[in-house]
């Protein structure tokens, strides 16, 4: 894949104020941008500076002096993104970071789009897109499983498990290649029933991945759960009660959350990330509809939903439709009866005739009696109670689960053609498209709007 090695610049630390900041270069004209601001203190010339070696010295823009510097320069190949590379390690003010950003643009480097160094050191072979993305998994990460996944994938470990599939697929792929081009030439080649045997064994490869995507998915992002309820039910009260924080504005006026808050937390080592949407009921504040239309498709999308209740008040119509609704998606569901403390209706009872499934647990998010339970039941929810925070997964994206089951599938068709009897031209046509949706992981084969699509994850300098 073409690309221009033009210079390129971004701050590689977050915005604000702290000790030091880094600004970062690459790029073919990485080293004459350096070499015209700044001057080491202890090397006189401007000469090439050596090779992953820091220098003390000062950035000046023309003869004004801006601020005194550490610098490095890891020349290409052996760097981060396979060119030269720069990195400024200036003191961490907003001003005089930026003030040195905009001396390097003006001295012919363009700003660095997001995650442009990490797709730069893909295109160079540095990594491959499976440890691009565990680049972005451990900045982000959020539990100890997610970060253990991260840094194994960073360490290549689905970037050898997805090889060694395709080394299968190519060795059959080179076998099939020589019995279509040499028909008539004595070539010693696999035969169909050995064919058959490695593609099962790709398909069984395949499946063991496949197997454990929704728990890798689960130690990435977090088990999506959703908080429901009617307009002042308490849905806010028992975020904030899960999050040991103010998160969510809590009043006594209806529809004060308009817009879903998310929080992320862990309980016992699992990371749930939890949604607070706005109450259900019918409005004609236009605000508040779009709420519900975004607490709509958060509900289909859903892990687990914390379907909250108030036992103040008799059910009203607008519970009842609630439960409707969730009886019609096949969704785990907490039933959460809130606000214990206060003169009750004990709605145990009606709630379970609606709802027999579901789990029921009484609570009351301001007093925080019962979160332990509710904790406990969360916990239970996922996995069968099984505690994740040591596990480690290899496939922990959608995107890798989809390439797979869309490569399983080609397999099998390659197993009905073996079947079936026909040529291998046919097979060749089955094993080529699987080979081709399996190389979409590593990003052997990927298609330009999905790479740019990963890489706009990033943040500017990375």
């Amino acid at each position: 894949m073409h690309y221009t090695q033009e210079a390129i610049v971004g701050i590689a630390t977050p915005p604000g104020e702290g000790g030091i900041a880094i600004i970062r270069i690459t790029g073919s004209q990485s080293t004459d941008i350096i070499s015209d601001i700044f001057v080491s203190k202890y090397k006189k010339s401007k000469d090439s500076f050596k090779d992953r070696y820091f220098y003390l010295g000062k950035i000046y823009d023309d003869n004004q002096f801006i601020d005194q510097v550490m610098m490095v320069v890891m020349k290409s190949p052996k760097s981060y993104t396979g060119e030269d590379v720069v990195e400024i390690h200036c003191h961490g003010g907003v001003l005089v970071t930026r003030k040195i950003q905009e001396l390097v643009l003006k001295k012919g480097a363009r700003m660095a789009d997001p995650g442009e160094f990490t797709k730069r050191a893909f295109l160079n072979g540095k990594l491959d897109l499976t440890q691009a993305e565990a680049i972005i998994d451990i900045i982000t990460a959020k539990s100890e499983s997610g970060l253990k996944s991260a840094t194994k994938q960073l360490d290549g470990n689905l970037k050898e498990s997805i090889n060694n599939i395709n080394a299968n697929l190519e060795k059959i792929l080179a076998n099939l290649e020589a019995e279509i081009d040499f028909p008539d030439d004595d070539i010693e080649t696999m035969s169909i029933k050995e064919m058959d045997q490695l593609i099962d064994k790709s398909i069984r490869d395949i499946d063991i991945l496949i197997e454990e995507a929704e728990a890798g998915r689960v130690s990435r992002e977090g088990v999506n759960t959703v908080i429901v309820g009617k307009t002042n039910v308490g849905k806010s009260s028992l975020l904030n009660a899960l999050v040991r924080d103010d998160r969510a504005i809590v009043t006594e006026i209806p529809g004060t959350t308009r817009d879903v808050i998310e929080e992320h937390i862990q309980i016992k080592g699992i990371l749930f990330k939890i949604n607070d949407t706005a109450g259900f009921r019918d409005t004609q504040d236009i605000v508040e509809k779009i709420g519900l239309e975004k607490s709509q498709k958060l509900l289909l999308d859903a892990d687990l939903i914390l379907f909250v209740i108030d036992d103040t008040q008799r059910l009203t119509e607008d519970d009842y439709n609630l439960m409707e609704q969730l009886k019609s998606i096949d969704k785990k569901i907490l039933v959460i009866i809130n606000k214990i403390d206060l003169k009750r209706f004990h709605l145990k009872d009606e709630i379970h005739r609606q709802l027999p499934l579901a789990k029921i647990i009484e609570i009351s998010a301001l007093e925080k009696t019962g979160l332990g339970l509710v904790e406990d039941e969360l916990v239970n929810m996922v996995f069968s109670g099984e505690v994740i925070q040591n596990q480690e997964y290899i496939i922990t994206r959608t995107r890798h689960k989809n390439a797979l089951v869309t490569t399983k599938g080609f397999l099998q068709e390659g197993k009905k053609t073996i079947a079936n009897g026909l040529t291998e031209e046919f097979l060749s046509i089955d094993l080529k498209d699987a080979w081709m949706a399996l190389g979409q992981i590593t990003g052997n084969t990927i298609d330009k709007d999905i790479m740019d699509k990963i890489f706009s994850e990033f943040c500017i300098g990375k």
